[in-house]
């Protein structure tokens, strides 16, 4: 709970990846059982990312802890590397929905008992935990994936019965991300107007809040779809554009938007999907976004919802 609370007190800057994950394991290795042993492998270095280390901590520390947990009762090794990755057009093979570019990639493995396949699809999910109770509050996994994604990284995770697990935590590397994020850059844009955004994930709003909000929008962010129809028909200055997670508290995001649409129809409105196969056909969005977009990305469905907009604006006119 508290590392939901300060989220506004995050302080992003460059920062090498290698250091502070081998500092964190330097102490940590001092509280090893005498049966866990842990290995370091650097493929590459240094991996310069754009974050607080307080957070790049809690992704190593909770990851490492979970590793260390599996091989309570038979002892094993704990494995962490380091290493670049090049993310193209395709994507991640059998990873998280990511944008083109650099990464850098910390893995974390372990020799433990390993997650059966139905447990490894909920593992995100907030307070669910296979361990006893007061052994682990199900928030460490949650946390480390949300913060992952604030960051426009991934998750991927490989595990099975008796096989131990495998955490690759992918973040995108700081050169590329400050060359999306200055101002006047190439491809930047600037956009003005209000802008509502509505999602279950606290990390999502933070993050894609502060995207939009340096694109020159004023942000209303909100998880509550109801608190965020009333907002739409009671807004004294209109939205002009609306974008909405898939999954919401209490309907999902396509119909929240139609609903949107019903009470203002002059607004451009963007489905933020969980995945890509989740964005084939956009139905009552006017543009579709897999999380977490990348600015680039970003700019360009905002462009294509508000372009829609205008033209169906033009529709009803006539």
């Amino acid at each position: 709970m508290l590392t939901f609370s300060r989220l506004g007190e995050v302080r992003p800057k460059r920062v090498d990846l290698v250091v502070i994950v081998r500092e964190a394991l330097k102490f940590m290795r001092a509280t090893l059982p005498a049966d866990v042993e842990a290995r370091v492998e650097v493929q590459d270095a240094p991996l310069e990312v754009l974050a607080d280390s307080s957070q790049l901590l809690q992704i190593f520390m909770n990851l490492a802890e979970n590793g260390v947990h599996a091989m309570r009762e038979t002892g094993g090794i704990l494995s962490v590397s380091f290493s670049r990755v090049q993310v193209d057009a395709r994507g991640l093979p059998n990873g998280p929905p990511l944008a083109e570019g650099e990464y850098a990639c910390l893995g974390v493995s372990d020799t433990g008992h390993g997650i059966a396949a139905p447990i490894v699809e909920r593992i995100f999910t907030p307070f669910f935990t296979t361990k006893k109770p007061g052994e682990g509050t199900g928030m460490g996994l949650s946390t480390v994936h949300g913060i992952v994604r604030s960051m426009g990284g991934g998750v991927r995770v490989e595990s099975g019965l008796g096989q131990g697990s495998c955490f690759e935590v992918f973040l995108p590397l700081a050169g590329s991300r400050e060359t999306q994020l200055v101002p006047g850059a190439e491809g930047a844009e600037r956009f003005s107007g209000r802008v509502l955004l509505v999602d279950g994930e606290v990390f999502t709003r933070r993050g894609l809040g502060a995207q939009l909000r340096d694109m020159g929008f004023r942000v209303t962010a909100m998880g509550s779809p109801s608190m965020a129809l009333r907002a739409v028909e009671r807004a004294s200055v209109p939205y002009c554009v609306i974008l909405a997670g898939e999954e919401l508290a209490s309907i999902d995001g396509r119909t929240f938007l139609a609903a949107c649409r019903a009470r203002r129809a002059g607004a451009a409105l963007v489905l933020l999907a969980g995945k890509a196969v989740d964005a084939d056909g956009e139905g009552a969005a006017d543009a579709v976004l897999v999380k977490p977009a990348s600015p680039a990305e970003l700019a360009a469905g905002l462009r294509r919802a508000m372009s829609k907009s205008t033209a169906r604006q033009q529709r009803l006119r006539t």
